[in-house]
């Protein structure tokens, strides 16, 4: 094969030197711009990605989003974060139980006996009169809370003549509470 010989090039003049780097400097300050303005455009379209990924992963477990908002679409929402136990649930074998102990009986309000009607094992009525108890009663108590009423109290404000000066007198109303400001 033939190469071509290398040119041997004279060596160039200082002005023509001078005159490459300077254009070459130019080129190098135009093509770095160029990279520069091609970096902040992709530093702003890597941006702009990031906050769609984040809004695409919020769902009602990582934002204040109602359930109803998830949608169909994503990654479904995780339900249960709670491994899986070998045991049932509930109170397991040798736990105590806890409950609330019962009032004493001196501040027990109502009391209400109940007598079984049949037997629960063959279904025959049991006897009204002459029952034989076996054994203590088993106790259960409810206990309820008295429902909250009003406890409305009306003043009635009279006006009275004066039988000295013949000007008629209002009292005014109490200032019990800060309710008490509507007048009517």
């Amino acid at each position: 094969m033939n190469w071509p010989e290398p040119r041997r090039s004279e060596s160039p003049s200082p002005s023509d030197r001078a005159e490459r780097d300077a254009s070459e400097v130019e080129r190098l300050q135009r093509e770095n711009a160029r990279l520069r303005d091609e970096l902040a455009k992709r530093d702003r379209q890597i941006e702009k990605l990031e906050r769609q990924l984040a809004l695409l992963q919020q769902n009602s477990t990582t934002s204040s989003k109602p359930p109803s908002s998830d949608g169909l679409a994503g990654r479904p929402r995780e339900r249960g974060r709670r491994t899986k136990s070998r045991r049932k649930p509930g109170g397991q074998p040798g736990h105590v139980g806890r409950c609330r102990a019962p009032v004493p009986p001196e501040r027990v309000n109502h009391v209400v006996e109940v007598w079984p009607m049949v037997c629960r094992h063959c279904d025959h009525a049991l006897p009204v009169r002459g029952r034989v108890v076996s054994g203590e009663l088993r106790r259960h108590q409810v206990t309820e809370l008295p429902p909250i009423q009003a406890d409305i109290t009306e003043y009635r404000c009279a006006t009275v003549l004066c039988p000295r000066v013949g000007s008629r007198r209002a009292h005014r109303s109490p200032r019990m509470s800060p309710a008490s400001s509507a007048r009517s």
